[in-house]
């Protein structure tokens, strides 16, 4: 009677799904405009330190635990473990690109483009490899190891190489919009009553982190305000002229439907790091904010960071195109974080925050009317704004 029970080799393709979502979803944060604001870049750049490190640890497993073992089974597997070898040989220099890329992008925003070349160049790479291990490596591993074995290999090499906290993260990242098929296996690895206290408790965490590399809503607990939205107008004015009316942080109360005034906190020409406060008011509620500027390429992209409420932060990008009767202008924020109970106090107070999309539209509208009188009056000759030093 043959009592073999072949290995179940699913997680290494739940795995492989996880990288390659997570490498989609750099490529689309970094490649898609709006392009990442501070929160979401340092976010990035530390969840790909901590990729890099998963994908040495996962290769170490195979090079050194697994394929050493089906290689002394099966000798004539040796034509694919080679495959395998010489893809990770690659893939090793592609990461170290990745590695070095992330590094300057935490450092620079304006490493942004290389960081995505990067990234595309470890996705050629490394997206054939994960298909040819699942569609030709695995059926050899079912075929010479035993179920026993491949789970003894996974708690060597995987499990008992990371800290409690390290494996809770990794099986949260695993799941991360995952089928529920693929859930649920990972789920068996533990025992249910301890899986389903990771989830409850710990998910959290794993959402707020994984919201801000990706800004995605399944990571998002604001359940009543529309997260991000993008807007645009056409203006009859070259980007220059909306450039110095856009970049005159006093002139904000002339074009927005809630901000009352601005003080300026730092003297001199609006350029990177430069800060102000916006004074806002919607019917009889009032507040204020910080703004400091993180994107300033005169006459093409302007961004900005709010901070100093309780908790709550909203990034807002501007983009100016020019075209054949003069700029597209485009403005998008992203809600970068918010405490739930605040999210449900504004959607009760002040539910013109539920989905700003139709004021915000009017806000350019007001904009591009400034702007165009500004381009008539005044241009060439008027200022033009942001000063990059």
């Amino acid at each position: 009677m043959n009592d073999f029970e072949p290995a179940d080799t699913r997680i290494m393709t739940i795995v492989h799904n996880a990288l390659r979502r997570d490498v989609g979803r750099v490529q689309t944060a970094l490649g898609e405009w709006p392009y990442p604001d501070p929160v979401q870049r340092a976010a990035i750049a530390e969840h790909l330190a901590w990729l890099i490190g998963f994908l040495h640890m996962h290769h170490h497993a195979e090079d050194h635990g697994l394929y050493p073992i089906v290689r002394q089974r099966v000798p004539e597997a040796a034509a694919v473990l080679d495959a395998m070898g010489r893809d990770h040989h690659v893939l090793a220099d592609a990461i170290e690109g990745v590695e070095r890329a992330a590094r300057e992008y935490a450092a620079d925003d304006t490493a942004r483009e290389a960081l995505l070349g990067a990234i595309d160049h470890l996705a050629a790479v490394m997206l054939p490899h994960l298909q040819r291990e699942e569609d030709e490596a695995m059926p050899i591993v079912s075929q010479c190891m035993s179920r026993a074995e491949w789970t003894h290999w996974d708690q060597q090499y995987n499990l008992d190489t990371r800290s409690f906290a390290e494996r809770v993260f990794a099986g949260l990242w695993l799941m991360d919009g995952a089928g529920e098929g693929d859930r649920d296996f990972v789920r068996s690895l533990i025992p249910r009553p301890l899986s389903r206290a990771i989830e409850l408790l710990r998910s959290r965490g794993y959402d707020h982190r994984a919201h801000r590399c990706w800004y995605l809503p399944q990571h998002s607990h604001i359940r009543r305000q529309r997260p991000s939205s993008r807007v645009d107008v056409e203006v009859a004015a070259p980007p220059e002229a909306v450039w110095a009316v856009l970049t005159d942080p006093s002139r904000i109360p002339e074009w927005s439907h809630e901000c009352c005034e601005v003080e300026l906190l730092d003297p001199g020409q609006v350029g990177l790091g430069s800060r102000f406060r916006g004074g806002n008011r919607v019917g009889r509620n009032r507040w204020s904010r910080t703004c400091t500027v993180f994107r300033c390429e005169p006459a093409r992209e302007f961004g900005y960071l709010t901070s100093g409420g309780p908790g709550d932060a909203t990034a807002w990008h501007f983009r100016l195109e020019k075209t054949a009767t003069g700029t597209r202008l485009t403005q998008a924020y992203r809600i970068v974080s918010m405490p739930s109970w605040m999210s449900v106090w504004v959607g009760v107070v002040m539910t013109s925050h539920n989905d700003r999309s139709a004021a915000l539209r009017k806000d350019l509208v007001r904009l591009a009317a400034i702007a165009e009188e500004v381009a008539s009056a005044t241009w060439p000759n008027s200022r033009t704004g942001c000063d990059q030093t």
